[in-house]
């Protein structure tokens, strides 16, 4: 007697997995920039986005952004006779500041 070498079952012949047993599992579709994060127990998987603390390793230079934000921002005046104030930011960094009056 020889043994099968394919073996065709039909959907409803494959149980629904389980927290203690092997089931089917149902399909779903790629989606880009997520992965599968569980499966419940009526065999339906979740995807979702990993946080950058799922990843393992470290950031690499390259990674980061090459210069931060350059920018002037200018205020408010304070009363109808003062004088507007100003922030400038240089990669980032608060290089100049004006007070409003």
């Amino acid at each position: 007697m020889s043994l099968p070498t394919q073996l065709s079952i039909d959907n409803s012949q494959v149980p629904a997995p389980t927290t203690s047993a092997l089931g089917g599992v149902q399909a779903v579709s790629p989606v880009a920039h997520e992965w599968i994060d569980s499966i419940n127990s009526s065999g339906v998987p979740h995807s979702s986005q990993p946080a950058f603390t799922d990843v393992s390793g470290q950031i690499a230079g390259g990674q980061l952004p090459s210069t931060g934000l350059s920018v002037t921002i200018t205020t408010a005046k304070l009363t109808t006779l003062g004088s507007n104030g100003s922030q400038t930011f240089t990669n980032g960094i608060l290089t100049a500041q004006t007070a409003a009056t």
